[in-house]
């Protein structure tokens, strides 16, 4: 998308890449240092300042990663607030899900590596976490056969554009985004990109061994299969 746009309009794009912080990078565009950030959440606190450009490019499932021989438990919500859950520490979710999440048993965790260590473990029930990075996660890890995702998103969250509200490129970045957003078209692009590219990862990463903390019981086992 961005590569389109700079084309289009003889722009020059750089890329932040030394800030580790997120929460950084987000001031810094409320700031003007940084023009554009892509992903940001409506109605977050995080984002306030920002010009966000409507519709949403594309929307981030929230979903839940568990065992095979245990996803059949759970068939709503309320089966997750009696279990045990982690989550990454530093993946951001909108204020709307942070409040709903006060109502489950969900422990913070710094590692994708110790998040699924937990679940292989049994200290943990699920896994929270956003579909399209935990399939990233687990295809590293090489443990993508050996877990199952649930099959309805818990939250489909758009994600949107935000724009800084005092960079000098205000007027035509806003005009050709929210321009380049309404294009059904772009958006099917963007998520067929999406998906192609998390299962590049996927081929990349084929014949990973998984850690050893994977042993799987005769029961879970079959339960893959």
């Amino acid at each position: 998308m961005i590569s389109q746009i700079q084309k289009e309009n003889n722009l020059k794009v750089a890329y932040d890449l030394k800030e580790k912080h997120y929460e950084n990078l987000v001031q810094k565009v409320r700031r003007g240092e940084i023009d554009v950030i892509l992903g940001a959440y409506h109605e977050t606190e995080l984002y306030r300042g920002l010009e966000l450009i409507f519709p949403s490019i594309i929307n981030n499932p929230v979903t839940v990663f568990m065992l095979p021989n245990r996803i059949s438990d759970v068939k709503s919500t309320d089966d997750l607030k009696k279990l045990k859950g982690v989550r990454l520490e530093k993946e951001v979710y909108s204020d709307f899900v942070e409040q709903q999440l006060k109502e489950y048993n969900i422990e913070k965790i710094d590692t994708p590596y110790a998040l699924f260590e937990k679940l292989f473990t049994k200290q943990a029930d699920y896994i929270l976490i956003s579909q399209y990075k935990g399939l990233v996660e687990a295809y590293k890890l090489g443990l993508r056969e050996q877990i199952s995702i649930s099959k309805q998103a818990l939250w489909n969250i758009p994600l949107f554009i935000g724009v800084s509200k005092i960079s000098t490129h205000r007027k035509l970045l806003t005009q050709k985004l929210t321009h380049y957003a309404k294009e059904q078209k772009n958006q099917d692009a963007m998520k067929e990109l999406l998906i192609k590219t998390i299962n590049d990862i996927g081929k990349k990463y084929e014949g990973v061994v998984p850690p050893a903390f994977v042993k799987n019981t005769p029961d879970e086992e079959t339960s893959a299969q």
